[in-house]
């Protein structure tokens, strides 16, 4: 097996086997400018909803939460400036497929957005853990993944996944 390896491996050096990137005819590129420097952050798994977020200048902090309605282009903040000042950190990194849930991070804690209660629910953290984010939602709102970062050293962070229903 170990010689298949070897003969597989030289030939795919000699013959010049590599990888690379195709492009994809017809994209079309949609630029959008945000006024307070966001970048979009992620799509809902059917494509109807985005979120972004950008960085408060004044405090160094992930801020401006937002969804956007692919199809129309429309953008709700999640918060006021007034309460961006007082959330401390928020971020948003994904959306359920009828975006209704925004799934991130407020005031440094693992959260998820509910778009019709407008409020930030605070996720529960493993123990040990002091803060973390949610990366990720399933379509359907029932799952959401992320991590939690650990009181005693920030730098160690553990996996965390919690069911929402």
């Amino acid at each position: 097996m170990k010689l298949f390896k070897t003969i597989v491996l030289v030939a795919a050096i000699a013959f010049g086997a590599s990888a690379y990137a195709a492009t994809i005819d017809g994209a079309k590129l949609s630029k959008v400018e945000f006024s307070d420097g966001s970048v979009f952050r992620g799509l809902s798994d059917n494509g109807a909803w985005a979120v972004a977020y950008g960085v408060n200048q004044a405090s160094s902090t992930y801020a401006y939460p937002k969804i956007i309605n692919v199809a129309t282009s429309e953008i709700t903040e999640l918060l006021s400036a007034d309460e961006t000042s007082a959330a401390g950190e928020c971020w948003v990194n994904d959306v359920t497929n009828d975006g209704q849930k925004v799934a991130g991070s407020y005031q440094g804690q693992p959260a998820v957005f509910d778009m019709t209660s407008k409020t930030w629910t605070l996720l529960t953290l493993p123990e040990g853990c002091s803060g973390g984010l949610v990366h990720a939602v399933t379509g359907d709102g029932h799952y959401a993944v992320g991590r939690c970062t650990h009181s005693d050293n920030w730098l160690y962070e553990e996996g965390a996944m919690w069911d929402l229903t």
